[in-house]
């Protein structure tokens, strides 16, 4: 160290500590002004974290054994994220979730085409949500010819608590709800006389019907309560700007006349639009996967 002769507006004494997640210390001592004393802050950058304290007093030489790294990381969630194009993680790591984010989540996708799996993906990270307990849910629907499954776990019982791989279920049982089936390739396949019946399985328990920004019919099927209420994030598609769904077998018969709603009489018995599912949004960090 060395003897610093302060400037008129340099009031304080200052020691600014720096301790980043895996221990290493870093010390910085000299003059400031008063805005600087006694604040602290977390920098999280996505590959590491750092916690920064400044600390002031206002003597002669009073700094000189003044600084603290206490490591506050323990107040923080600390979560295994990762970012891949299959159905598992293989080369997750650790990071620190902010304050708003205060679940680790995972959420692994499956699509199907017919009989097989056409892509998957696995997403692990922070989370936001007010989820109690919890929020494991399922995302699911199917059109017939195509089914799409996301799967969405949360945790916050301890730190890195989503550690475990997770696997999509696949619904097999019919449930005895049938309901109108499509999905728009491009080829009307919407059309009323294109449409066919699809047997709904497990936890598809509603029917439902989704609509572009034009309010042209593009998908129709079986789907989970949840997806009813679920965001674009969950969907993953961008051209889906509406969701109907209701309960009760060919239900899903709605149609668009106009800019409001008109809906087929047989079916106000029955619908059930299931506004009171939870939603939750999701902020993953992924951005720690490119340093």
């Amino acid at each position: 160290m060395v003897v610093k002769k302060c400037a008129s507006y340099e009031t304080t004494c200052i020691s600014m500590a720096y301790r980043t997640q895996d221990g290493s210390n870093t010390v910085m001592k000299g003059c400031a002004t008063t805005d600087l004393c006694n604040q602290t802050s977390i920098i999280d950058t996505g590959s590491r974290s750092i916690y920064m304290t400044a600390s002031c007093c206002e003597s002669d030489f009073c700094n000189v054994n003044r600084f603290s790294t206490a490591q506050v990381y323990s107040n923080r969630l600390q979560c295994n994220a990762c970012n891949s194009s299959s159905s598992s993680c293989t080369n997750s790591q650790p990071i620190f979730c902010d304050q708003v984010n205060n679940n680790c989540v995972d959420v692994v996708t499956m699509e199907v085409n017919g009989n097989t799996k056409s892509s998957s993906s696995y997403i692990k990270g922070c989370g936001s949500g007010n989820i109690g307990d919890s929020c494991t849910n399922l995302f699911a629907y199917s059109t017939g010819t195509y089914q799409r499954y996301t799967y969405l776990s949360c945790c916050n019982n301890n730190n890195r608590c989503n550690s475990d791989t997770k696997t999509v279920p696949v619904l097999n049982n019919n449930n005895g709800i049938t309901c109108y089936g499509c999905k728009d390739n491009g080829n009307n396949e919407c059309a009323t006389k294109n449409q066919t019946l699809v047997s709904c399985k497990g936890t598809l328990l509603r029917c439902m019907e989704a609509f572009d920004q034009n309010r042209r019919t593009i998908m129709k099927g079986c789907s989970t309560v949840a997806f009813c209420s679920s965001t674009n994030v969950l969907q993953q598609s961008s051209n889906v700007s509406e969701i109907m769904c209701c309960a009760g077998s060919l239900c899903n018969n709605f149609t668009r006349e106009t800019a409001s709603e008109v809906i087929n009489p047989s079916s106000i018995a029955n619908r059930n639009t299931d506004f009171s599912i939870l939603v939750i949004f999701i902020c993953l960090m992924t951005a720690i996967m490119r340093h």
